[in-house]
């Protein structure tokens, strides 16, 4: 049996490139037990192995048939490799951070075999001290973020009581909801749909807080770029980002932003190599309605920008704070009928610019994308073992040699930076400059607030007695 892909999971297919792997990934470290055996993780492998029921969408397939060439579908694969798709790796010694790092750098590089399921994962063990970690990747034409975080979160139980390994393979998506995505508006719909869309791509226009597609400058950022990438990640409690949000009248969001904007001012300073204008940024934002966790891609995009042409941080994040606002005014103005072809018009744009090799005559869409993805706000455990950190790792499109995504978990922000290898040398230092931007946050909240409360006393008149 077989089901057509929707358009917007069609472009996901149509980026994949030999340059350009097209699947999302993420590293999650736990904590062995205490009491753990020398056997543990070998037992957790043989458990996994045992499961051998596969839901949708971890059977699904590309259909390779004559039609299939022109309009592609899904099918299900009836002997899954198992295999194949579940992997059982060791560190080398000393099992370190960065032992690990070089090898999820190595793994993220490598495109998956589109004759089979899109997806593999791999159990690490050697991860000093008393450690071990999960990788997964998974082609975004299947799935987006929300999804596969809900399936993971569904694999950890909340109890370290609990002895027996769940396989993500037998936790399956449902299919989209009819009517919710890939499907023909009515008549009136496909007018607010048309309307909405002539309305998005000229609104920026009419309005310079709002950032117009292919406007961004050229940086080290949009150089072309091979299949090889790099990954490194930092972490930071939530808790100081919310006060700064707080103290700032932000959000959280927009500190995430802000620390993003400083740390790449910072790394591309040391090359000189930062452009004169902003970078700008794209934000996936949810599209699904509140139940829906169904197979396949249902993300719009917010294009905000970064401040990076602007020294003082404090200034910086007021202009980021007001770049965002318009952007989220501008997506809540659109009729819900257009935001799902507003996405796949700017998807399917970035296929065409890469199949024709236009995309080297034009600005790029954005400079990067920066992506805060939901997790769980509690522990979490995989056969007693509890849940450390996880870190996303994300796809990089042509034109965009740089991916910052963010998971929170248990009160912990995990930063997880995904960059081409010859285009972002020394991606580490991007991390150690977020951190180092950490420390100054909390000064340039609070003399944001001082100054905003000065202008107040200025500007508000005396009380009459």
């Amino acid at each position: 049996m077989s089901k057509r892909i929707p358009p917007l999971d069609l472009s996901w297919l149509l980026l994949e490139s030999p340059d350009t792997p097209m699947h999302v990934g993420g590293l999650l470290t736990f904590t062995l037990p205490d009491d753990a055996p020398a056997d543990y993780l070998q037992k957790i492998a043989r458990a996994l192995r045992q499961q051998r029921r596969v839901e949708a969408p971890w059977n699904l397939k590309v259909s390779r048939g004559l039609r299939d060439k022109l309009i592609p579908s899904w099918v299900e694969e009836t002997e899954l490799d198992l295999d194949h798709h579940f992997r059982h790796v060791a560190l080398p010694k000393p099992g370190g951070e960065r032992e690990l790092g070089i090898l999820v750098s190595e793994l993220h590089s490598i495109p998956l075999d589109t004759r089979r399921p899109l997806w593999q994962l791999h159990l690490i063990e050697g991860l000093e001290p008393n450690r071990f970690a999960l990788y997964l990747k998974i082609h975004h034409s299947i799935i987006d973020g929300i999804t596969v975080m809900r399936l993971l979160m569904e694999m950890l139980s909340e109890s370290p009581d609990v002895a027996d390994p769940t396989a993500i393979w037998t936790i399956g998506a449902t299919a989209a909801p009819d009517g919710k995505k890939g499907t023909l508006p009515s008549v009136g719909g496909l007018v607010r749909a048309t309307t909405g869309l002539v309305d998005a791509f000229t609104r920026p226009l009419r309005d310079s807080t709002l950032v117009a597609p292919y406007s961004s400058p050229r940086s080290s950022l949009s150089t072309p770029m091979n299949g090889q990438r790099r990954f490194t990640t930092t972490r930071i409690p939530l808790a100081d980002l919310k006060a700064a949000a707080k103290a700032s009248g932000g959000t959280v969001n927009d500190i995430v932003l802000w620390l993003c904007s400083t740390a790449l001012q910072r790394y591309l300073d040391e090359t000189d190599a930062l452009p004169a204008r902003s970078l700008t940024a794209a934000v996936p934002v949810n599209l699904r309605e509140a139940e829906d966790f169904s197979v396949g891609t249902n993300i719009g995009h917010l294009l905000t920008r970064l401040a990076t042409d602007v020294r003082d941080p404090q200034e910086r994040l007021e202009k980021i704070m007001a770049s965002t606002r318009a952007a989220k005014d501008r997506m809540e103005a659109m009729p819900r009928e257009a935001r799902y072809p507003y996405t796949l018009a700017a998807t399917s744009s970035i296929a065409l610019g890469g199949i024709t090799r236009l995309d080297s005559l034009v600005p790029p869409m954005f400079s990067l994308v920066i992506s805060n993805v939901p997790g769980p706000p509690h522990s979490k455990y995989l056969a007693g073992a509890k849940l450390e950190s996880l870190y996303p790792i994300s796809l990089l499109m042509r034109g965009g040699a740089l991916n910052i995504t963010v998971v929170t978990v248990d009160g912990v922000m995990n930063f997880g930076f995904v960059g081409a290898r010859d285009a972002l040398p020394h991606l580490q230092r991007l991390g150690t400059h977020l951190d180092d931007a950490v420390t100054d946050l909390k000064q340039v909240t609070t003399s944001g607030r001082e100054a905003s409360n000065d202008t107040r006393r200025e500007t508000t008149p005396r009380s009459r007695r």
